[in-house]
């Protein structure tokens, strides 16, 4: 693993507690929102089923709110282990471009004019700063 797939493991740790996020609230969505009657001949017969429709969402809005908080608790983690190697670069400027783009998860544009420099010199100083990166196979670990 190198400096820039170390440091990624965050953003990308991020992006997967966002995609549950999104799955919870498509669920949420459909557990509120109203369920249409069934006139089949099959249903006919039957009785009513008088279960509020969200319930048989719960297991699964559970599951992943339980998910969605394991994810979090192991990307704080991550992201403090992330925080102290970008400490030890030892400069100022490059350490927060590091952390803006690996901690923060901002995108180089922003970046860029929140720091006033032009993308091109955002990345020679993002290389620079890689280049200064030094981590241990056990802090690179994402369980």
């Amino acid at each position: 693993m190198n400096a820039k797939e170390y440091l990624n493991q965050a953003r990308d740790l991020n992006n997967r507690i966002k995609s549950f996020q999104n799955e919870l609230d498509y669920i949420n969505t459909i557990a509120l929102g109203p369920s249409g009657p069934s006139y089949g001949p099959d249903k006919i017969k039957q009785q009513p089923n008088l279960e509020a429709p969200f319930v048989r969402y719960i297991d699964k809005i559970m599951e992943l709110e339980n998910i969605i908080q394991d994810e979090i608790s192991k990307l704080f983690a991550l992201k403090q282990n992330i925080a102290r190697t970008i400490a030890e670069v030892g400069d100022a400027k490059l350490e927060i471009i590091l952390r803006e783009r690996y901690i923060n998860c901002r995108n180089w544009e922003d970046i860029a004019i929140d720091l006033a420099y032009s993308q091109v010199h955002l990345f020679k100083l993002h290389n620079k700063a890689l280049k200064r990166i030094c981590f241990s196979s056990d802090n690179s670990k994402n369980s």
